[in-house]
């Protein structure tokens, strides 16, 4: 199966395929959820790369989640759903505390890669 990755941010270098395409469609926190847990009865695994700990705390509380932080670096692997955060109101050189989930937008992203030689795609369950 594949995993769902929590995310702070997402970059194209985060792919190492040629050829592929992004799928990017904001969603709102309570569709996400449900998805969320859809997949994680399907036997999805879940990985977190967000090292912000109140931004971990508020996604643990709303998704009954117990993600830890982390600081690794996410490389894309066939099949990865990704779910990204971001905060509402940046805010540079500063230290936020995210106090809830009106504080964070929301971004579902797939990625479909392409085989050279058929051009057919893989990537998420839809």
């Amino acid at each position: 199966m594949g995993r769902i990755v929590f995310l702070n941010a997402f970059s194209l270098s985060m792919v190492e395929s040629d050829d592929y395409a992004v799928c990017i469609e904001r969603r709102e926190p309570i569709l996400l959820k449900s998805y969320v847990h859809h997949l994680l009865k399907a036997g999805y695994d879940v990985d977190c790369y967000i090292r912000h700990e109140s931004t971990l705390n508020v996604i643990n509380d709303f998704f009954e989640l117990s993600l830890a932080p982390s600081s690794s670096l996410y490389k894309y692997r066939n099949g990865d759903i990704l779910i990204v955060t971001t905060l509402k109101q940046p805010q540079r050189g500063k230290e936020v505390n995210v106090a809830s989930m009106d504080d964070l937008d929301f971004y579902l992203i797939r990625i479909l890669t392409f085989d050279k030689k058929t051009k057919e795609g893989e990537g998420g369950e839809q």
